[in-house]
């Protein structure tokens, strides 16, 4: 868990940190990465280095077109990584998660395998009453257990729906036979039509938690995925709902889960790490504008223009 103490100790690991240009600490921060290496079965080891390339090929420009402004002016903290085991270490992921939300400040978690979902979705219910779940994922995650886990990276949608949170699945395309019944009653599409969309945010909740299992997108896109599925999301066909969301209702957490990275080939990962960053930049879009938010560049030349006077 995040202690007091351990922010306040210039030699923890909540000392001030250069990311993106930026000089900040934990306290600093408005936005908190959080690696979560956590692998709950024998199909998803890969994904255990994960969270590291991500952050490793964190290397995109910091100022988004898109969203005409630089989203690292969200002050982005990054948290060391450790190894997270067993029931323990979700139990762990929970409890940082929580205790990022507590501070008041928009956990982007990075697995590791979608069963850490089942923690991080738990602690954001514990903050938030009225939260939805929002879930990118090729399949429906439905099974009550696999490989003899109740908390497996397939059981993900099922453990979250048992809490009662309202969950809306996007980009579902497999499913297993004895998960049918469930999935029926679950909402979940393929792919969302504008309307679709439009109906979906009008439905959400005020407080929304966003869940991406990369394999939601097409294998030409995320092939370093554990599991991936054939006719995917293309790119904007998950950053169209992210935009509409980020712009009607409250984001509260993002996890982004089961990359597996490929020796030698890092443009998943990068992709990745650009998808972070653009959830990021949704999130703080409105905040910005409405606040003028300055990035760090325009600030610097601010500055040396003042002490050249």
């Amino acid at each position: 868990m995040v202690k007091k103490e351990e922010k306040q100790n210039n030699n923890s690991v909540f000392k001030k940190v250069d990311f993106m240009g930026l000089e900040l600490t934990y306290d600093e921060a408005k936005t908190i990465l959080f690696p979560a290496p956590y692998s709950s079965t024998s199909l998803t080891q890969g994904t255990l280095d994960g969270p590291s390339e991500i952050i490793q090929n964190w290397n995109m420009e910091d100022y988004d077109l898109e969203l005409n402004y630089a989203p690292c002016t969200a002050k982005i903290y990054p948290l060391p990584e450790k190894l997270y085991e067993g029931e323990k270490g979700l139990q762990e992921i929970h409890d940082i998660t929580g205790q990022i939300i507590k501070d008041k400040k928009l956990p982007v978690v990075l697995g590791g395998d979608h069963a850490i979902s089942i923690s991080t979705v738990k602690a954001a219910s514990e903050s938030y009453n009225n939260l939805s779940v929002v879930i990118f994922d090729a399949h429906t995650d439905m099974k009550d257990s696999f490989d003899n886990k109740k908390n497996s990276n397939l059981s993900v949608a099922k453990r979250i729906s048992e809490t009662g949170v309202d969950i809306v699945q996007i980009g579902i395309r497999s499913v297993g036979s004895e998960e049918l019944e469930d999935a029926e009653k679950m909402k979940a599409y393929c792919r969302v039509t504008e309307k679709e969309i439009n109906q979906i945010v009008k439905d959400l909740n005020d407080n929304v938690y966003i869940s991406i299992d990369v394999d939601a997108f097409d294998p030409s896109i995320m092939p370093a995925t554990p599991m991936p599925e054939p006719w995917g999301l293309k790119w904007e066909e998950v950053i169209a709902p992210l935009k509409k969301i980020g712009n009607k209702k409250n984001i509260v957490g993002i996890d982004i889960t089961e990359l597996s990275p490929i020796h030698g080939f890092s443009t998943p990962n990068v992709i990745c790490a650009q998808l972070a960053y653009k959830a990021i930049g949704i999130k703080y879009r409105r905040q910005a504008e409405e606040e003028g938010w300055e990035n760090y560049y325009e600030k610097q030349i601010k500055e040396k223009k003042a002490v050249n006077r």
